[in-house]
């Protein structure tokens, strides 16, 4: 049996402890018994956290119980397929409208470039014009030559293979149409007419009453004290005055709330709504109705809920 001195003793190393290499020392292993010796020894307190420790037995009442994830849980064939499939539509649609993109942009690109050399160079266009209409006259006779040199077979075969691709084409837009597949997008809906049972015409003219006077609805207005402002001054006016109530009407009670709790913030408002004003233009009454739709806008600005409906003007006077 070894023994292994106190750390910071002083003491010299186990008498069958040899160098090895790299310089480590190598210890033998040590039984348990010795080492408990060694910390009861050393440190009681540690061998008595211990203990309390051991004595600590297990609560019989603790159940724990083990999940085990299984394959069947996580997506199965149907929705990796439907994702698939979904990824694949994507890259359809960003694929065609990416082509379209492309296209509109070298069509744009080539009537500028073509509206540009036509204003610049228009003898030379005219030239290059009709060079590229007797080339093209000459490759179209191409053709019509070589089918009428052909066989009967031949014929056959080439007017078949033209007969084919017009036949592809048409059914391949078609397709992206809806006509038998279904579409890449659903159209948007235009028209719920088409959706609904029946329909029926009216005449805008012939007794149309507003949505919202329709029902009998709750009155909620408010009266603003009087107030004094000095209008714009004009050439005509230079200190024109006027004196002004206001009475504004609601959607609802807590409108009319918040209208009276902020009643200060608000007559501010309405007195730089009536400092902006002319006296000339309060005279009309387009001016008025001016003067309501700029109450209106203000207030609607600062409104937390709700909104104002109408405007009233109580009192209304004016001093040029």
């Amino acid at each position: 049996m070894t023994s292994i001195d106190p750390p910071n003793s002083g003491a010299s190393s186990p008498a069958n402890a040899g160098p090895t290499k790299g310089g480590d020392i190598r210890v033998e292993e040590i039984p348990l018994e010795d080492i408990e010796a060694l910390l009861e020894a050393e440190d009681p307190e540690f061998t008595k956290e211990l203990e309390a420790v051991r004595a600590v037995e297990n609560d019989k009442d603790v159940n724990i119980e083990a999940t085990v994830v299984s394959d069947e849980d996580g997506p199965g064939d149907k929705e990796i397929k439907e994702s698939r499939i979904a990824k694949l539509r994507a890259r359809v649609r960003m694929g065609i409208y990416t082509l379209k993109v492309n296209s509109k942009a070298r069509l744009i690109a080539f009537g500028k470039a073509s509206l540009v050399f036509l204003k610049t160079k228009p003898k030379e266009y005219a030239l290059y014009s009709f060079a590229m209409s007797k080339v093209l006259a000459a490759n179209a006779v191409i053709p019509l030559k070589a089918f009428k040199a052909a066989n009967r077979v031949q014929k056959l075969g080439a007017i078949t293979l033209i007969a084919i691709s017009v036949i592809t084409a048409w059914v391949l837009l078609s397709n992206l149409r809806g006509v038998w597949l279904p579409l890449l997008n659903e159209p948007i809906l235009t028209n719920l007419g088409e959706q609904g049972e029946w329909t029926e015409e009216f005449d805008p003219e012939d007794g149309v009453e507003n949505f919202y006077s329709a029902f009998p609805q709750e009155i909620h207005e408010f009266l603003f004290r009087k107030m004094k402002v000095n209008l714009k001054a004009t050439g005509d006016s230079p200190n024109p005055m006027g004196a002004f109530e206001v009475i504004v009407q609601v959607d609802s009670k807590d409108t009319a709330i918040e209208v009276r709790d902020r009643e200060v913030e608000f007559f501010d408002g309405l007195q730089r709504v009536f400092e902006e004003e002319t006296f000339n233009d309060l005279e009309t009454d387009l001016g008025k109705s001016k003067l309501k739709g700029n109450i209106k806008r203000e207030l609607n600005q600062k409104l937390t809920q709700g909104w104002i409906k109408d405007v009233k003007l109580k009192t209304f006077i004016l001093k040029p």
